[in-house]
């Protein structure tokens, strides 16, 4: 069995998952999360655990496709396939999802590691939100320094960019849950729906009432659920 992208949800719903670790896709794991915090969900793009396979998008169910050629037929025959599609890296299971850095039009991994581990402690600090003279600190610069590299790297001040990263959390769960605005909002640092909505708005040009609205209109659901089968 397996499922891959958002077809994770109803893989996991019904009820052939327990046990079993999965790939989520980046932009559904806070919904995941919050729906499923007994399952264990990786950053791989791929995850064989016994007789199950998740991908975390449709790019890496091709590479998982390639895996699959490779063990059955040989190496040659899946670097002829890979050749055919012009696909000419295949990743391993292993390898991690790539994860864009918030308005910077690139990919965390080529970021300084000191603002790699800054943003590692963002993503840690989701719910009870660090301050950022703290962050600086743990990272080793003064916050003068830290905020100067951190804006020249990425193009936002700290601040703005843990904001981002906050509401993008609360985003997936606006889009992919019925979870109610109160619940998500202190889900993400925020103690009322209130400000995060403001913020919402200010980051997205919409507010979370509305998107759920259109969303729920463009599906036909009465509530904002994550994909179903």
């Amino acid at each position: 069995l397996g499922a891959f992208s958002g077809g994770i949800f109803p893989l996991v719903r019904a009820g052939v998952m327990a046990g079993h670790r999965c790939s989520v896709h980046w932009c559904y794991e806070a919904a995941f999360k919050a729906e499923f915090p007994q399952i264990e969900a990786t950053e791989t793009v791929i995850l064989r655990d016994r007789r199950r396979v998740t991908a975390s998008g449709a790019g890496a169910v091709f590479d998982l496709m390639l895996r699959l050629i490779e063990e059955r037929l040989g190496r040659d025959t899946m670097t002829e396939v890979a050749c055919w599609f012009q696909h000419p890296f295949v990743r391993d299971e292993d390898a991690r999802q790539k994860v864009p850095v918030q308005r910077a039009g690139g990919t965390a991994d080529a970021l300084p590691e000191k603002v790699r581990e800054a943003i590692r402690l963002f993503d840690a600090h989701i719910e009870d939100p660090l301050r950022i003279p703290d962050v600086a600190a743990a990272v080793d610069m003064s916050e003068r320094h830290f905020e100067r590299l951190f804006k020249r790297e990425t193009g936002q001040s700290p601040l703005r960019y843990y904001r981002l990263i906050r509401l993008s959390k609360a985003r997936q769960r606006v889009l992919y849950s019925a979870d109610t605005l109160t619940d998500i909002a202190a889900s993400v640092g925020y103690p009322r729906s209130g400000p995060m909505a403001r913020h919402y708005e200010q980051a997205f040009g919409v507010t979370p009432q509305s998107e759920r609205k259109a969303l729920n209109g463009l599906r036909g659901l009465g509530g904002a659920a994550a994909p179903e089968a």
